[in-house]
């Protein structure tokens, strides 16, 4: 009888530190549960313009004119960078949620790199996730979010007819060396994807391992590029760092073509990054070989 007591009151408290209300431990004031910096990445399409076409009439449909507005309603979108949630208060004194943006965006072939901007964000009363509102480019967004763990959490598109989804990740702080650059020093595994629309919509993918010396990129990788694959491709590259350690950007051949990225630090092991120039809408993420 003991022992099956014991399994009750084992299986109960189990049961209690399962709960939604033990996962999210709420702080007096609930806005503070992700004061901090984080890096994030989201990618995905528009289709709000879409299904307004949609809406019309089907003789309407039938019209040239429509044909010819399906190129501009369907938008591929991409994003990076690092926000910092604070608690600030409005008018009345209560607290507020406010956002601060630095990022990368690419919108259907259009890069704005290293935009600066305000938000807001909520968070549900019970803090497991909330929603985040902020431009991308000059288009304003809302994200909702799901915390997984106090330092991660997941994105998706909540506005727009936006089909978008990503991640962030609690930012750690790099001790910046005296020389930027040696904070990406060593060997980093890394991979991506996308588009660029400036090439009639070829689709892109990669994946291999970079070796960095000084500002000297050395990159072993294989790629898909719109069909065709280029395998174990030994390129040279750049990299450079930012004089605050917060990021950088990159660039390397993948094929026949220079990418380039820029970056942002979650922490001294791990950076997000985001296609930069030649109308790229890329996402990925690199790695230090050897961490966890």
């Amino acid at each position: 009888m003991k022992t099956r007591l014991s399994f009750v009151m084992t299986g109960a408290l189990a049961a209690v530190l399962m709960s939604p209300g033990a996962q999210a431990q709420c702080p007096a004031v609930p806005l503070s549960t992700i004061a901090g910096t984080w890096t994030f990445s989201t990618d995905g399409f528009s289709v709000e313009a879409l299904r307004l076409v949609v809406r019309q009439p089907a003789d309407a449909l039938a019209s040239q004119d429509a044909v010819n507005s399906l190129g501009g309603v369907f938008a591929l979108l991409s994003s990076g960078g690092r926000f910092t949630a604070s608690v600030g208060a409005d008018r009345a004194g209560n607290p507020l949620g406010v956002l601060t943006i630095t990022e990368t965006t690419g919108i259907n072939g259009t890069v704005t790199r290293l935009e600066t901007d305000i938000g807001r964000f909520q968070m549900n009363d019970d803090c497991t996730g909330g929603s985040l509102v902020f431009n991308v480019g000059s288009r304003p967004v809302q994200f909702d979010f799901f915390l997984v763990n106090p330092t991660e959490m997941v994105l998706v598109g909540s506005n727009n007819g936006d089909v978008v989804v990503g991640s962030a990740r609690l930012a750690t702080a790099l001790t910046c060396p005296v020389n930027p650059v040696q904070a990406v020093a060593g060997t980093w595994v890394f991979s991506a994807e996308g588009f660029d629309l400036l090439r009639i919509f070829p689709a892109v993918g990669l994946a291999g391992r970079m070796a960095v010396t000084g500002n000297v990129l050395t990159v072993t990788q294989t790629a898909g590029v719109f069909g065709g694959n280029v395998r174990l491709e030994v390129a040279a590259g750049r990299i450079s760092v930012n004089d605050d350690c917060t990021g950088g950007s990159m660039s390397f051949a993948v094929g026949a073509r220079t990418i380039q990225f820029d970056f942002f630090f979650a922490n001294a092991n791990r950076i997000v990054l985001v296609g930069s120039t030649g109308g790229d809408i890329i996402i990925g993420e690199a790695r230090r070989f050897g961490t966890f």
